[in-house]
């Protein structure tokens, strides 16, 4: 028998009847789990077909290696799409845009393990580091009772093998100091997190260490998260073309129909100071630089 505070008063013979309510919304929820499993089926099914379709797309955009024609494929695309879209475009800093210059494709692929996805990132050879792909990955957990409730467990990203100088993560700043002792002067480097859009591949989640305060932020940092995530997704990677001609911009209704249009303001800054390094966790350091005087 079941116990709540609404159902105070209520007679036990009533109780009863609302217990055996409770049982068919089970049966319920397991026949939307079984539902949602067929869907996912043929999301798998779908997303076979479309990344035939897609492949096609970027061979045009990078270009045949035989081509003649002195400009190959389309130059820039993939950085022009991002910078197209009112989200993405929020997020890429100046400095990041040298390197999304070689941002050549992005495509998605679902999890088999679990509801989630992962969406991978590939770029040519490039000044800035020696992945050839990056990926991020949303994790999702299922919940079956009286309800069926997928949630974000966690996300993870590729550790980026930044090239030397190059790292698009921290501010590097040079300090020198004289030494009292032996009057020499020795450059050191403090390093600080700032904003990129590359900290968009920095994984989270939440551990029993995390104290209330760090919970309630890393949380609202994985769902702000999870939602740019969905936007690559469902409506940059299949209507890129859209975004770098700027069609998409001028098609209301495809835009108050994808995963933008609930992306709320709050989220918008929880994103932000999620892809800014200005989470608790960041911290400035300190390197010896090999540069010195009166060696």
């Amino acid at each position: 028998m079941i116990s709540h505070t609404c159902l105070l008063g209520i007679p036990p013979i009533v109780l009863k009847r609302v217990d055996e309510l409770r049982k068919l919304q089970i049966e319920t929820t397991l026949l939307e789990h079984e539902l949602q499993e067929k869907i996912r089926n043929l999301q798998f099914q779908y997303a076979n077909k479309v990344q035939v379709i897609l492949e096609k797309r970027s061979k045009i955009v990078k270009g045949n290696e035989k081509q003649e024609e002195e400009t190959k494929g389309i130059p820039l695309f993939w950085l022009k799409v991002l910078l197209h879209h009112p989200i993405t475009r929020n997020l890429i800093q100046e400095h990041d845009e040298f390197a999304l210059k070689y941002l050549d494709d992005i495509q998605v692929e679902l999890l088999k393990k679990d509801p989630g996805f992962s969406l991978h990132f590939f770029f040519s050879p490039n000044p800035y580091f020696e992945d050839k792909t990056l990926t991020k990955v949303y994790h999702l957990s299922e919940e079956i009772g009286l309800t069926h409730n997928l949630f974000l467990e966690k996300t993870e990203g590729t550790k980026i093998i930044w090239k030397q100088d190059k790292d698009l993560c921290v501010d590097i700043e040079e300090i020198t100091k004289r030494s009292v002792s032996t009057g020499k002067c020795k450059t050191y480097r403090k390093y600080k997190p700032c904003k990129s859009f590359f900290n968009f591949f920095n994984g989270t989640q939440i551990t029993e260490f995390d104290c209330e305060n760090e919970i309630f932020e890393i949380q609202s940092q994985l769902e702000a998260d999870f939602e740019l995530g969905n936007i690559i997704k469902d409506t940059i990677i299949p209507l890129a073309v859209l975004y770098f001609s700027g069609e998409a911009l001028s098609l209301e209704d495809i835009l108050s129909n994808s995963s933008e249009s609930s992306f709320s303001g709050s989220n918008t800054n929880s994103l932000v100071n999620s892809l800014s390094g200005s989470s608790s966790g960041s911290r400035s350091y300190y390197s010896y630089s090999s540069k010195s005087e009166n060696d």
